[in-house]
């Protein structure tokens, strides 16, 4: 959620976090996939949620960085 909201710090306190107690977890590479989003890299985000989709399914899915954009706006406050 933080990352979604562009709260970066504690984004990325939260996935270290996470990663220590699973580094493989989906939740802490799709918030890091966020956080590249907003350092324009959209390329990096795209792989980074293609691998949580293929290891989470077994094989390829396609989600588009432009819904990972569309989440991020829907749950980022206004202002």
């Amino acid at each position: 959620m933080h990352a979604l909201r562009g709260e970066r710090l504690e984004a990325e306190e939260s996935i270290k976090r996470a990663t220590r107690l699973d580094p493989n977890g989906p939740s802490a590479r799709y918030a890091r996939s966020v956080l590249l989003l907003d350092e324009g890299r959209p390329e990096e985000a795209q792989k980074v949620i293609d691998g949580i989709l293929v290891q989470s399914s077994g094989h390829a899915v396609a989600i588009p960085a432009d819904f990972i954009y569309q989440l991020r706006e829907l749950v980022r406050p206004k202002g």
